[in-house]
């Protein structure tokens, strides 16, 4: 009896672990699409910004 209540003591430990694991990787998954996105931004602020310096380059001559 003593072998089933350890048997089952870890096997809930598992499911716990795995829901944890899998419950990570969901923010993890939301947390790399969020980076792409700003990332995204960035580099068009960035490429807007060249745009912009360059204008003003070309103003000024």
């Amino acid at each position: 009896m003593k072998l089933l209540e350890i048997v089952s003591f870890l096997n809930d430990r598992e499911c716990q672990y795995l829901a944890e694991r899998d419950a990570t990787r969901k923010k993890l998954e939301g947390v790399g699409l969020k980076y792409n996105e700003l990332k995204a931004a960035f580099d068009d602020y960035k490429n807007k910004y060249a745009l912009q310096v360059d204008l003003v380059k070309t103003l000024e001559e």
